[in-house]
């Protein structure tokens, strides 16, 4: 473990990168319209249901955190650790003393939660959009690789682990709202078929008549050309139909991927909530 100047230096100049990054975020969303999109999708698929399903969720988590910690404690392991900082550098939380750590310690959380709902759709169109054609194991395992790739904010190797149940929750919210979708998303991946006149049939006592013989072999013949002009057409949009057929279904799975970040965003907000309120009281009570 780092100490002295050397292990202030780099907190200061990870902290540094992690607020520059987060403003980068905040004004991308500013500029850009598939964020903004992206961003209003998320907060209108909130619903009351969430807030409870994330502290049960979270309790979980962290249960199952203090788990692994206590049969394993190397699991309590993480680079932010080396520096002699604890919480996650993500929130720019530091073991540093002075009023600047504080100041940043408050403002970076305060200014994330502003992205919150648009980073929880970038990970829910990464780590669970399309689970729905994969197998369970292949599911379990992207879901592990979610709470892995928590390790880049310095947390413990076990709370990174323990992740795992988050991404699952989130999963489970994924899948059951694409399955009420179930009809939007069969009416998506409908494409035009192809649809054939019917020749006209023979008519009683034309075999008598040559005028009504000679009429029908006429109209079978300008059916056929016109089914031919039709199957062409067809075949020739067909491509432009396929593409047009995924391109909704793509929309339609983004509702669901939307309703997963939704519950994302509000584990996320609890999160921040909790540290804020918990910053807030350490600094009245001292």
């Amino acid at each position: 473990m780092l100490h002295g100047t050397s292990a202030t230096v780099l907190t200061a100049v990870v902290v540094l990168f992690i607020a520059v990054t987060t403003l980068r975020i905040l004004r991308s969303l500013v500029r850009s319209e598939r964020a903004r999109r992206e961003y209003r999708q998320t907060v209108m698929a909130m619903r009351w249901w969430m807030i409870p399903a994330a502290v049960g969720q979270l309790t979980l988590v962290f249960a199952a955190y203090l788990g692994l910690v206590h049969f394993l404690p190397l699991l309590g392991w993480g680079w932010w650790r080396m520096l002699g900082n604890a919480g996650n550098v993500g929130l720019a939380q530091t073991g540093q003393t002075g009023l600047i750590w504080r100041v940043i310690g408050f403002a970076v959380p305060i200014l994330l939660a502003a992205a919150v709902p648009w980073m929880a759709h970038a990970e829910e169109l990464a780590f669970r959009a399309g689970s729905e054609r994969q197998g369970v194991r292949r599911k379990v395992r992207r879901q592990v690789v979610f709470g892995l790739t928590h390790m880049w904010a310095g947390i413990p190797i076990g709370a990174c682990l323990a992740l795992t149940i988050s991404g699952l929750y989130f999963l489970l919210v994924y899948l059951r709202a694409l399955a009420s979708l179930g009809p939007d998303l069969q009416a998506a991946r409908n494409v035009p078929s192809y649809e054939r006149l019917p020749s006209p049939s023979l008519p009683a006592g034309a075999e008598e008549d040559p005028e009504t013989l000679a009429a029908l072999h006429t109209e079978r013949a300008r059916v056929r050309q016109e089914n031919d002009e039709r199957r062409k057409a067809w075949a020739d949009k067909l491509e432009e139909q396929i593409s047009a057929s995924y391109d909704r279904v793509d929309q339609v799975r983004r509702r669901a991927v939307a309703k997963s970040a939704a519950a994302h965003a509000v584990s996320n907000w609890l999160l921040i909530v909790l540290l804020v309120a918990f910053l807030a009281w350490r600094e009245l009570a001292t």
